[in-house]
């Protein structure tokens, strides 16, 4: 569990920073005109996971879920 405030959040995550995002949250894939929905049901919210960021990053669609492609120059370290 990591405390952070929302920028933090987004910047660990690697989530668009900015509240006028689609998916604005880091937490969860709710749009960003359901945040205040306070009817909004479980099959409504998918959470971010990294199982489903990684099917969305390798099918080419980071950008319609608001994630950052940032390079890791760790990974070409043999």
């Amino acid at each position: 569990m990591i405390i952070a405030d929302w920028p933090e959040a987004a910047t660990y995550c690697l989530t668009f920073k900015s509240p006028m995002s689609n998916f604005p949250c880091h937490s969860c894939l709710v749009t960003r005109t359901n945040l205040s929905n306070i009817d909004l049901q479980m099959d409504d919210m998918t959470p971010r996971t990294h199982i489903n960021m990684h099917q969305y990053y390798s099918q080419g669609l980071d950008k319609s879920v608001c994630i950052e492609n940032t390079p890791n120059y760790f990974w070409e370290l043999p």
